[in-house]
């Protein structure tokens, strides 16, 4: 560390940093040069992939990861990269949902919202609390055109997030509604 406060910017030595920290299990400080191996070097996916890869992961980083590989013209690479990834996870392991995040928003960018959904469903069994992955799950469900189930999941939003959200998933259910004809529920999304 004595090193680093001389040269804060030396990449060799952050690594070996990390490799002492991680055999000493202090994961929030190794998640904390991860960050700055990512400030020095944002365009290098090893540092992003390596957080996801963390017991646990952080997640921190997913979208900027997706918009990474997107940017360097590697999402079909990505995809299949993380489907393998996802095919040797144990189902319902909670240690094995980074996959499926980063695997359903390159589903999303290749513009292949049915996949999306099957990836982000089995996300949401394994961990059902996370607000983001139910989000995009219901506007992939709504891009697939399955506005019933799309409307069951911004009702569940309404209950657990409340955040400055619940007013997009109020709206997203009013549209939902009226989509699917169902103008009095559509009303009744907004009467108080």
């Amino acid at each position: 560390k004595e090193m680093l406060d001389s040269t804060p910017e030396n990449i060799e030595i952050i690594l070996n940093l990390i490799n002492y920290l991680k055999s000493a299990k202090q994961n929030e400080e190794v998640v904390e040069y991860y960050k700055t191996l990512i400030k020095l070097r944002p365009v290098e996916e090893i540092y992003y992939e390596e957080l996801l890869n963390m017991k646990p992961p952080y997640f921190g980083y997913v979208g900027e990861l997706v918009a990474l590989y997107k940017r360097k013209g590697k999402i079909k690479a990505a995809i299949s990269s993380f489907e393998e990834k996802t095919r040797k996870s144990a189902p319902e392991d909670s240690s094995d949902i980074a996959p499926l995040r980063v695997l359903a928003r390159l589903y999303v960018e290749d513009k292949r919202p049915k996949d999306a959904v099957e990836t982000l469903e089995a996300a949401v069994k394994i961990s059902s609390d996370s607000i983001e992955d139910l989000m995009l799950l219901a506007d992939c469900l709504s891009q697939s055109e399955e506005f019933e189930r799309a409307a069951e999941v911004y009702k569940k939003l309404l209950i657990m997030d409340k955040s400055h959200n619940v007013v997009n998933h109020y709206v997203k259910l009013f549209q939902l509604n009226y989509k699917m004809s169902l103008h009095e529920d559509a009303v009744e999304t907004f009467r108080i």
